[in-house]
């Protein structure tokens, strides 16, 4: 019988289980994930977006960070032609602004036609 000794068994085992895992496939890599602290973009259901010309001080409060004179400053520099004059106008900051931007929306005013004249 041919034996090998302890240690020679021992390092031929180890020898063929190196030249095993060199031949193995290497794992697949993971999928990019998004950066942590990164809001995910949702869709907006634009049919539940608050018109800034026409919402109720009680509704505007509903919305992120808008306090009461925040609110009563949306109402009292109406009407809006965008949503950004909400900004540019410096009734919100851009802040502000960022946190509801998705939430609300401006529906132009229109202007009222003049009753036609009768001869």
């Amino acid at each position: 019988m041919n034996f090998l000794p302890p240690f020679r068994l021992a390092l031929a085992t180890a020898f063929l289980g190196l030249s095993l895992a060199a031949q193995a496939p290497a794992p697949a890599p993971k999928p990019p994930q998004a950066p942590k602290g990164k809001p995910v973009m949702k869709k907006v259901d634009r049919t539940k977006q608050l018109d800034m010309n026409t919402a109720t001080k009680k509704a505007l409060l509903k919305l992120p960070g808008i306090t009461d004179p925040i609110a009563d400053r949306i109402i009292k520099g109406r009407p809006y032609l965008t949503k950004t004059r909400l900004v540019t106008q410096e009734v919100l900051t851009l802040d502000q602004f960022q946190k509801i931007r998705d939430r609300i929306k401006v529906v132009p005013m229109t202007q009222p036609k003049a009753p036609a004249k009768v001869k």
